[in-house]
């Protein structure tokens, strides 16, 4: 499934009336792992738009770009962060990578 047809997609989630606790227990974890996902590869492009001076070329700084794009300003921090740290941190890499751990 190509990633822009993604938003679409859960944004059409619904719970149906004979929805049962486990239909709905399972959705639940699988979107937690899908926003665990998410965070990862958020931080990942943060990350490279910082490298690759995305914002430097008219004069800004990566955050206020992110910022700029819809992030609060504690997140835009946070996926910086995360990104300056997944190169050194290859467990927390692939752990995140996989959805096991949350951005936050």
């Amino acid at each position: 499934m190509p990633i822009d047809t993604m938003l679409p997609t859960v944004r059409d989630l619904t719970i149906t009336s004979d929805a049962t606790g486990r239909e709905v227990f399972e959705t639940t974890k699988i979107l937690m792992g899908l926003r665990n996902v998410v965070d990862h590869q958020l931080a990942v492009h943060a990350g490279a738009l910082d490298r690759l001076g995305v914002a430097r070329q008219t004069g800004g700084k990566t955050r206020a770009l992110l910022i700029e794009m819809g992030a609060a300003p504690t997140v835009a921090d946070r996926w910086l962060r995360i990104a300056a740290a997944l190169t050194t941190l290859e467990r927390v890499a692939a752990y995140s990578g996989d959805g096991v751990f949350s951005g936050e």
